[in-house]
Parts: C-alpha cells; sequence; structure tokens
C-alpha cells in the first residue's frame, strides 16, 4: 500500500472494467476509487459491526492533501465512538459470551460447546467482570498459568480475543487483552 499523494494518483491510469480500490499507508480508511472515466476519493471504516464508506470527492476537484485532511477528521470522529450504538459500561464476559454465541452465522453446536467448556474449565472467576476490568496483565499471567498443556492455553485466549472483538463493535472496549500475550508453538 503507497501512501497516496498527489503525483501517485495522477499516474494511476483508468480501468478498462470495474473499479480499482487503493488504499492509503498511513491514513486506515482513506481510499481512492479509479474506474474507467474517474478517480475518486472515499473513507471507509467498521463502525458499530457496519462497514460506512463517505464520499470525500472527485480528483483532481478534491486534492490528495484535502483528502487527506478531510480523511483524517472522518477518523478522528470516528474513533471516538461516533456511530456506534452507545452503551453504558462494558458487559461481563458472560454476557459477552452469550452475545457471541447468539449470533445466527455461528460456526456450529459443537463450537459453541466447546467454547462454553473452555470459557467455564479455565476462566470462571472472569466471568462475571466487566471486560474492560481484564487487564493485559491478567490475560498475560492466564497464559503462562495454562502452560502446561498449550493447545488448551492458546484456544481459550483466542476464543476470549474473539469474544472480546465480537463485544467490541457495540461497546467502546480498548484493544484485546492479550494483545499482550506470546503464543505456544
Amino acid at each position: 500500500m503507497p501512501k497516496l499523494t498527489e503525483t501517485y494518483a495522477k499516474k494511476l491510469p483508468p480501468t478498462k472494467t470495474g473499479t480499482d480500490k487503493y488504499w492509503d499507508s498511513e491514513i486506515k480508511g482513506l481510499v481512492l476509487f479509479v474506474g474507467k472515466r474517474s478517480k475518486t476519493w472515499y473513507f471507509q471504516k467498521d463502525v458499530g459491526g457496519q462497514t460506512r464508506r463517505v464520499l470525500i470527492g472527485r480528483f483532481p476537484v478534491i486534492s490528495a492533501a484535502a483528502a487527506r485532511q478531510t480523511a483524517l477528521g472522518f477518523a478522528l470522529e470516528w474513533g471516538r465512538g461516533a456511530g456506534k450504538r452507545i452503551q453504558i459500561g462494558a458487559p461481563a464476559l458472560l454476557d459477552a459470551m452469550e452475545a457471541y454465541l447468539a449470533r445466527p452465522k455461528l460456526r456450529s453446536e459443537s463450537h459453541r460447546t466447546g467454547l462454553r467448556k473452555l470459557f467455564e474449565r479455565h476462566l470462571m472467576d472472569w466471568l462475571r467482570l466487566p471486560l474492560d476490568e481484564i487487564t493485559k496483565p491478567m490475560a498475560a499471567d492466564r497464559h503462562r498459568e495454562m502452560a502446561q498443556i498449550p493447545s488448551a492455553a492458546n484456544h481459550t485466549l483466542r476464543y476470549f480475543r474473539t469474544v472480546w472483538n465480537h463485544a467490541r463493535r457495540t461497546y467502546d472496549l480498548p484493544e484485546c487483552p492479550t494483545m499482550a500475550i506470546e503464543w505456544y508453538e
């Protein structure tokens, strides 16, 4: 992914069919759509569990610098939670797990059962904790405690990350505490 500059945008050839998308390397979400007849700036981000895209304008009427500034404004606004369904307080891990397992497109009943068993066996003391009270040191310590069964340690905390990220679509949560973990091979 290159930095989308004025020079780079000018050099992009029109497509023969369809639309090509060029993503900026510095501003996550800034994209230049190149079609047969035009080049158009957009800002795109997942907010509240849905992908939102907003038109910035056509190139060269809107310069690369102006598109970058506009995209930064959207990134700041949407990063503060604009567009999310605002929820007061983080859910408990048990509630977040149940919300994740209630998804209609979930893999299978055995996946649901396996995830529940892993959480009840290895994360029982966390089930009543609000997600925002589970910290990186807690996650790293739990992973270390489970070192005698590396596959169970990895699976449990990867499922925890999946449940966390699902809850993050609705609640204003920081990055998952499992980011501090060095996974077992």
